[in-house]
């Protein structure tokens, strides 16, 4: 599985960078805060960079979530990302969120809102009175003989 040191950091077969350290602290507040990366763990140098690139965007600890992400967003409109390294970016974020997403049931809540959690066919026990077997569109196909209410 690919990291996203792995892409940040990438290297030609001759050992030369894909993307350049500036490229990289350019896109670093944007690509942290798509990942939600806590700040916390963060590297001192990806801190100073991440902290740079959000005075450029005129960020202030003031700035609520919506705040943010609108100076951020502007920023990036006027001073996009290299359009190689957002693409990789983009990749890796949706492979992640392939490999990592809960299989179908596995959130119990989710999947009682959404009904997975029920069967999707009827028991072997005999259908009640009135109901046929078919889907629900079925009921247009017989559009006048249906009793009207």
């Amino acid at each position: 599985m690919t990291s996203l040191g792995d892409i940040l950091f990438a290297a030609t077969p001759d050992g030369e960078r894909v993307f350049d350290d500036e490229l990289v602290d350019h896109a670093l507040p944007f690509v942290l805060l798509m990942v939600a990366f806590p700040l916390s763990e963060m590297p001192e140098r990806a801190k100073s960079a991440f902290v740079a690139v959000l005075q450029q965007c005129g960020v202030s600890s003031a700035d609520a979530g919506p705040v943010l992400m609108a100076k951020v967003g502007a920023f990036y409109e006027k001073s996009p990302i290299d359009p190689r390294l957002y693409e990789a970016v983009m990749a890796w974020i949706r492979q992640q969120l392939r490999d990592h997403a809960p299989q179908r049931g596995e959130n119990k809540l989710t999947a009682e809102k959404l009904g997975l959690d029920r069967p999707r066919s009827l028991p072997t026990a005999e259908r009640p009175a009135g109901t046929t077997a078919a889907s629900p569109l079925a009921r247009f196909s017989l559009g006048q003989h249906l009793p009207k209410k």
